[in-house]
């Protein structure tokens, strides 16, 4: 898998309803230091082996989350295993990923 794709929506995406991605900013949230709040929102379908490149974004990302803006990061669902997602939470510049 190439990095630079890896949020980039595929068109023929088997998510029912299609790939997204998007980078928002929330004019209503704000930093203590009063800076406008981003939110990344990625809804798509990856092979199990491309899961270390979405791991490394989030790693990524962790550092700026502030905790202002809450600790969800959403979930990982595996496709055999839909009733159980494993949810992504950050807290103290890192990420975890559990049930």
């Amino acid at each position: 898998m190439e990095p630079w794709r890896l949020l980039d929506p595929d068109p023929d995406g088997r998510l029912p309803g299609g790939d997204v991605a998007r980078l928002q900013l929330h004019r209503t949230l704000t930093t203590a230091d009063g800076r406008h709040e981003w939110g990344l929102y990625a809804r798509t379908c990856y092979l199990d082996d491309g899961l270390g490149e979405v791991l490394a974004i989030l790693e990524l990302v962790a550092p700026h989350v502030s905790e202002v803006s809450g600790s969800y990061g959403g979930f990982i669902r595996e496709t055999l295993n839909e009733d159980k997602p494993s949810v992504i939470t950050f807290t103290g510049g890192t990420y975890a990923i559990g049930c």
